[in-house]
C-alpha cells in the first residue's frame, strides 16, 4: 500500500516505505486503538447503544436487525459509511456524539464500558470528531510502563492517552481518518 500511496500522492506520502511501529509505553496510564474489535465486542458494543443501533442503516443501508460483526463485508461497508455519511454531516455527527456522551455519562464510572469511558475522554480532547465513533469498532488496549506492542503496517491505530516510545521504520507515511488537526485521507482508508 505505501508504494501504491507514494506513487499515486507524492506529496503526501513522502516515501514508498510500509511504517510497521513497536509502542512502548513510557506512563501507567498509556492506552491505544490498535485494529478492530472482536465480532463479540462489535455486537456488545452496538447493543449496549441506540445511538450506534440507529446510524447502521445510514452506514450500510441496512437496519441494525440485519448487522452482522461477524462479516468482514459489513465492517467494511461500516467503515465506508462512517467515512462517506456521517463524517460529511457535521449536524449528524454532531447528534450522534452527543448521544454517544449522554449514553456513556448516564451509566455512570463503575460500569462504563472502556469504550464509553474513551468516548467522554476524547470528546474532551477533540469534539465532535468522527474518530470518537470509530473507538466502538477498534481493539483498546491500556498498559503501563515498559510495555509494548507490535504495530503491523497497515493495521489501524491511534494513541489516546499517556506518554510512549515508538520505535519504527524510516517513513513518515500515515494515513489519518480522525482524532487528528492534521490531513484525513478517508478515501484511502475506505
Amino acid at each position: 500500500m505505501a508504494e501504491r500511496l507514494h506513487a499515486e500522492q507524492p506529496s503526501i506520502y513522502k516515501d514508498p516505505n510500509p511504517k510497521p511501529e513497536v509502542a512502548v509505553a513510557l506512563t501507567d496510564d498509556f492506552a491505544a486503538c490498535y485494529g478492530f474489535a472482536t465480532a463479540a465486542t462489535l455486537a456488545a458494543n452496538f447493543a449496549a447503544s441506540p445511538t450506534l443501533q440507529s446510524i447502521v442503516g445510514e452506514c450500510t443501508g441496512g437496519r441494525y436487525s440485519e448487522c452482522d460483526p461477524e462479516s468482514a463485508d459489513w465492517l467494511k461497508n461500516m467503515i465506508a459509511g462512517l467515512f462517506n455519511h456521517l463524517d460529511a454531516d457535521s449536524e449528524r455527527l454532531t447528534q450522534v456524539i452527543t448521544g454517544l456522551r449522554q449514553e456513556s455519562e448516564a451509566l455512570g464510572p463503575a460500569v462504563r464500558s472502556i469504550h464509553q469511558r474513551y468516548c467522554l475522554v476524547l470528546y474532551e480532547q477533540y469534539g465532535n470528531d468522527i474518530g470518537i465513533v470509530f473507538t466502538y469498532l477498534m481493539n483498546i488496549v491500556e498498559t503501563g510502563v515498559g510495555k509494548w506492542f507490535l504495530i503491523d503496517a497497515g493495521v489501524p491505530h491511534c494513541y489516546l492517552q499517556g506518554e510512549l516510545m515508538e520505535c519504527m521504520v524510516n517513513s513518515d507515511n500515515v494515513v489519518r481518518g480522525g482524532l487528528t488537526p492534521k490531513l484525513k485521507d478517508s478515501a484511502t482508508l475506505c
